[in-house]
């Protein structure tokens, strides 16, 4: 990718404590067979930030952007990184999960072309589980009821926008799945690929 061309695809992928994760989910990102991408890198805090650059830079070169700013929480570091984002597009990467090599390849071309809004994939769960989460239709009465799909999604930054981003007054976990109930209840259409093509940790402490 040239430095003058616009990245279809913004990667935002916040970053706290988590730097033993980086270098997966980053290689996971230049493995991509779809090309047309920018990362950005939010450290939220992190206590050591050179790390962070070393890994990042060494891993993506050139085409990433590393944002620094106090520890506000991973819905704020997720906003900062969408205000900087180029791309029309863009996912949502937590440090300490990764992709497949096709994730892109099989959801932009969905995004384009489909009455969509917001694309999901399945998940294959690592760490202490390792079954997959497999959601089919996502609509407003169903995911009232429970969340149905990862932060991990292709969305288009005019949903974002049109929402107000992730509330950042949600400190406590779920602001993934309050942002798409705000989003069904604006009307985004989500659709679905039914492959796992996102790679999501499962960690003692962590919110399944």
């Amino acid at each position: 990718m040239t430095t003058d061309s616009l990245p279809l695809v913004s990667i935002i992928v916040p970053v706290y404590r988590q730097e033993q994760y980086l270098p997966q989910c980053l290689e996971s990102i230049a493995r991509q067979t779809f090309s047309n991408w920018e990362c950005i890198i939010v450290n939220d805090g992190s206590p050591d930030p050179a790390r962070i650059v070393e890994i990042a830079q060494y891993i993506l070169n050139d085409n990433v952007v590393i944002l620094h700013q106090e520890n506000r929480g991973v819905c704020s570091a997720r906003n900062t990184g969408i205000e900087h984002a180029r791309g029309d597009y863009f996912v949502c990467l937590d440090a300490d999960d990764y992709l497949h090599p096709d994730f892109l390849a099989y959801t932009v071309p969905v995004l384009d072309t489909a009455h969509a809004d917001i694309v999901f994939v399945w998940a294959q769960y690592i760490g202490i589980r390792h079954d997959q989460l497999q959601p089919n239709d996502v609509h407003l009465f169903w995911l009232l009821q429970r969340n149905l799909i990862t932060i991990t999604t292709l969305c288009k930054r005019s949903v974002w926008q049109s929402v107000g981003g992730f509330d950042q007054c949600m400190e406590s976990g779920y602001e993934d799945w309050e942002f798409w109930i705000r989003a069904a209840l604006a009307g985004y259409r989500f659709h679905g690929v039914s492959m796992p093509l996102v790679y999501y940790r499962i960690k003692p402490a962590s919110r399944d």
